[in-house]
């Protein structure tokens, strides 16, 4: 697919470790970033658990707030600080590993295992946004509910791979607006 060829390459994860593990064994020179969307999306669930779990929803909001600042200009360090700050104050201890956390818990705990996780995979979003990079996997995860969710993934439907493919090609059509040159070649091939 030319990805040796490439200078520089990126891949965008969205935390989980089967993609970062992936990244790192067959695409070693790539730089992984933690894609600001899902990342923004913790924060933010964090917030709402911090409000229903004693902490004001003016302090909440603010943290979060100091949170996303430090986070976009690729301040993990200081966001984790104070994730750990913030849980010593309410009398929390940060999490030793994963096991201390569910899959999907929402919680000051589970976030802070999350920035510590992805630590070297957090950037400076601005900068790598100023540089017309993609910092986040948000038109990929849409395409893919455009194209196949949408479609092939109804309820009582089964596909054959061929008939899927098919079903994608002709969506990817439609939506590209693509539609009627299509067929226009296929006449006059």
């Amino acid at each position: 697919m030319g990805v040796k060829k490439e200078t520089e390459l990126i891949v965008l994860a969205d935390g989980a470790r089967w993609i970062s593990q992936l990244a790192k064994t067959q695409y070693p020179q790539a730089r992984l970033i933690l894609d600001w969307w899902h990342l923004k999306k913790r924060v933010g669930e964090t917030v709402d658990w911090l409000i229903h779990h004693g902490l004001g929803r003016k302090d909440a909001t603010n943290w979060g707030r100091q949170l996303r600042d430090w986070l976009w200009r690729g301040k993990a360090v200081a966001a984790l600080q104070s994730c750990r700050s913030l849980g010593q104050q309410l009398g929390l201890s940060p999490p030793a590993d994963k096991s201390q956390t569910k899959l999907g818990q929402t919680s000051l705990q589970s976030f802070y295992l999350y920035l510590r996780n992805n630590l070297d995979s957090i950037v400076d979003y601005q900068t790598y946004r100023r540089k017309g990079y993609f910092i986040s996997s948000v038109w990929v995860e849409k395409t893919i509910d455009l194209l196949i969710c949408r479609r092939l993934k109804l309820r009582g439907q089964n596909w054959s791979r061929q008939g899927a493919e098919n079903i994608v090609t002709f969506r990817q059509l439609i939506l590209n607006d693509h539609w009627k040159s299509y067929w226009q070649h296929q006449k006059a091939s």
